[in-house]
């Protein structure tokens, strides 16, 4: 079975991209990776949810009213929190 993300629009994109940091995890743009490991696409389960293919993980993202993320919640056997460092 080949899962597929959902096509989101551009400025909801732009809006997510960036980078957060939380303790042993990093996100680039729509890449995540855990501390000293290989950096893994995600993709789009709707305007604010990711899923990896690689492993059992999603990202939530926090979005301000504007749409801009203000951080993420990394989620894959605990949730962990990460802040938006841009």
């Amino acid at each position: 079975m080949t899962l597929k993300g959902k096509l989101l629009a551009a400025a909801t994109i732009a809006g997510l991209a960036g980078c957060a940091h939380a303790p042993g995890f990093q996100s680039t743009s729509v890449n995540g990776e855990v501390q000293d490991q290989q950096a893994f696409p995600v993709y789009p389960e709707d305007d604010h949810n990711f899923f990896y293919t690689v492993v059992p993980a999603q990202i939530t993202f926090i979005t301000g009213a504007d749409g801009r993320a203000t951080g993420l919640v990394l989620q894959g056997g605990q949730d962990v929190p990460a802040s938006r460092i841009e």
